[in-house]
Formats: C-alpha cells, structure tokens, sequence
C-alpha cells in the first residue's frame, strides 16, 4: 500500500515497507529582499555560500539565501554576467566582453579571469572532471563559442559548428551537454570536442540539468526533451511556461521562467512529469541553484526566491502508519486525502500549526485492502 504527504500539493509518494525519511518536493517559496533592481542572471552554491550574478556585472553572495550582500556591481556598465558555478575551489561567474570571466576563492573577493573587447558572450558554466566548461557565441565568427579551463586563469576556446547560441551547460552520465538556439544540443564526453544531437524540435532551449539517470531540457513554450545519454532525445510532459532554467537536487528538479510577463516556478519529482501548477512570480526567473537544503530562483528586478525545507517521515507500524512532518515554513497545515491524486478531501480535525519545536504526528490504521490511500499537508497562506 501507498500513502504520500506533500507541501503545496506536491505530490511524493511513499512505499511504506519500512520505517523512511523522505523529503517532499520544495511547495512554499518565499522572496528575498536585498534592495537591487538590477536584473540577476544566474546562481551557484559552493562551498557554504551561494553567489548570484547580473546585469551591471553585479555579484552578491550569501551564507543563508536570506540576507544578501553585494560583493561587485557597477551602475554605469551595459554588460552583464550570465552564468556562474562552483568548482575546485573557485568561482568562476562568465558574461560579456570586458565581463567575460571573473574568478573567486571565496564568493567575496573576485578578479577578472579574462578581458574581451570582441563581440563573445557566455552564457552558461559548469564544473566537471576537473574542468571548467563554458559556453555562448562568438558573433564575430559567427558559431557556436566554448570556453574550457582546468584552473579558471588559463582558457581555451573552441569554435563550433552550428551557428548557434549556446545558453545553458550541464554535466552527467560522463558526459557534458550544451544547448542553445533553434533546438541546437551540442555533446562532449572531454569539454573540448563536440558533436551535435538532434533534439528533433526548432524551438530554443534554455536551461539543462541532469537529475541521476536523464538530462532534462527546457525550452521556450515549455517544451520539455529527455534523454539519458544526451544524443537521443524525447519529447516529454511540456511545462506550462518558457522554461528558462533547470536544477536538480534532494530528489527534485526545478524548473523556472516567464509566461505573460510573470515569472514561473515549477518542482518535479524528474523532469518528465509535472504534478500540480506551477507557482506564480510577479518578476521572470532566470536561474536556480540547490544548495544543502533548498533551492534558491534569481531572475529580473532583482528577485531572488528560496524554497522551504520540508522533511517528512513515513513509517509503518504493526497495525497503524504514522507520519509526521519535520521541517518546513512554520505555518497552518491542513491534512487532505486521495485515492486517485487528482481530487482531495480535507481529513476534518487536521488542520494544524507547525513550527520547528512541534513536530506535527498522524497515526492512522493501516490498511491492506481497498484502494492506495494518498496523503498531503497543504500549507495555508
């Protein structure tokens, strides 16, 4: 038998076998203020801080996603940075021109790593194998444009065919995946050799991330591709707006954008299917990150948004089945229930305040027969 408990109606089902400890998808998300207007592209997390980048060559960086101090900016540049990641030891933030790469040890203190005055830009970063890939396009060529370092001073660059924007990097399976304009998805198993994939649709990808087993791609008009080896691509359940990032992370992917001028945020259990509706954002989100416990969406304006943290235990006992909720965004709860995951029924007498110091426990009998039983705690506003 079945049960699942979930925040915001984000389902995660549980087998109840054993005594478990899982974490429900991210539900309740929570703005950040930090006084910029300044547009932020892209975010990392590395070593116990995330740092966000933007227009202006803005950086900042926190220790908590909360508070948010501004490490670099300045108000008279045109340029942008647009991508940043976190990778043997450093972070390294990538944009345009005379913001081409910026380096940190500490998400503090940062350097300019390279100074271009040519047309390149870059639009998205990762760390793997021990090198740093980045990726954009050379409009002076014009092609495709790949950037790779294995210590972020030195850098290489690879010129490649198509002529296409490349906007977003992501590694996994060993192997590195970049995807960009007019459907283009681009391979390489060392970051400097490419071959491109078919992605089988013309519409421009976004984002990229690998959630373990499957590289997900989001692109304009939610158009969602899977794959588990990068060359061969699926088609799979299209979320509800341009997706214009992807993360993964604690058993979710995140995806995040714009549709009709509102920013959009939508937690999976993979990236293939979608369950619920997306969040509503009054800013277009840009880019999200996972760190230890939450994800964290920058995008225009300024916005920054975090997840909650909720925890939830499942267990099964002799005779009953006990779940409890551990962590999450103190507030009223209420209890509901499904047999089908589509039409819910408050569970009278469950509605419930949560907080840090009183963990919330429900103990029901157990039942063999009948129909799966599904469970979900649906924060209130």
């Amino acid at each position: 038998m079945k049960h699942s408990l979930t925040l915001c109606g984000v389902i995660v089902a549980q087998l109840l076998s054993s005594s478990t400890l899982s974490r429900a998808l991210p539900g309740h998300w929570q703005a950040r203020e930090t006084g910029l207007t300044t547009s932020l592209n892209g975010i990392a997390y590395g070593a116990g801080i995330f740092v966000a980048v933007g227009d202006q060559q803005t950086i900042l960086s926190s220790s908590n996603a909360c508070t948010w101090t501004v490490r670099r900016q300045n108000s008279a540049s045109p340029l942008r940075l647009r991508g940043v990641t976190y990778g043997n030891g450093l972070f390294v933030a990538v944009g345009s021109r005379e913001a081409l790469v910026y380096t940190s040890g500490d998400g503090i203190n940062w350097r300019t790593g390279i100074y271009n005055v040519e047309e390149r830009e870059l639009n998205g970063i990762v760390y793997a194998k021990g090198i740093f890939v980045a990726v954009g396009y050379d409009s002076t060529v014009p092609c495709s444009y790949v950037l790779t370092s294995t210590n972020g001073s030195i850098w290489f660059a690879h010129l490649l065919k198509p002529n296409q924007r490349l906007n977003a990097v992501a590694y996994g399976n060993d192997r590195f995946v970049a995807v960009g304009a007019a459907g283009t998805i681009v391979t390489s198993t060392n970051g400097m050799d490419w071959t491109v994939a078919s992605s089988g649709v013309t519409s421009s990808h976004y984002g990229v991330t690998f959630n373990g087993a499957k590289f997900i791609v989001g692109s304009e008009g939610g158009t969602t591709l899977a794959s588990s080896d990068g060359i061969n691509w699926t088609p799979v359940a299209p979320a509800s707006f341009t997706v214009r990032a992807l993360s993964a992370g604690n058993g979710a992917v995140v995806a995040v954008g714009d549709y009709a001028g509102n920013g959009r945020i939508h937690p999976s259990p993979d990236g293939i299917t979608w369950p619920a509706n997306s969040v509503n954002c009054p800013r277009t989100l840009r880019s999200v990150a996972y760190g230890p416990k939450y994800f964290v969406a920058v995008g225009d304006g300024g916005a920054i948004v975090q997840s909650s943290v909720p925890q939830v235990s499942v267990k099964t006992l002799p005779d009953e089945i006990e779940i409890s909720l551990l962590s999450g965004e103190p507030g009223r709860y209420q209890l509901e229930t499904s047999t089908d995951l589509r039409n819910w029924n408050p569970l009278a007498g469950y509605d419930f305040q949560w907080a840090p110091t009183n963990n919330w426990l429900l103990r029901k009998p157990r039942s063999l027969e009948g129909p799966q039983e599904f469970f979900r705690a649906v924060f209130q506003p």
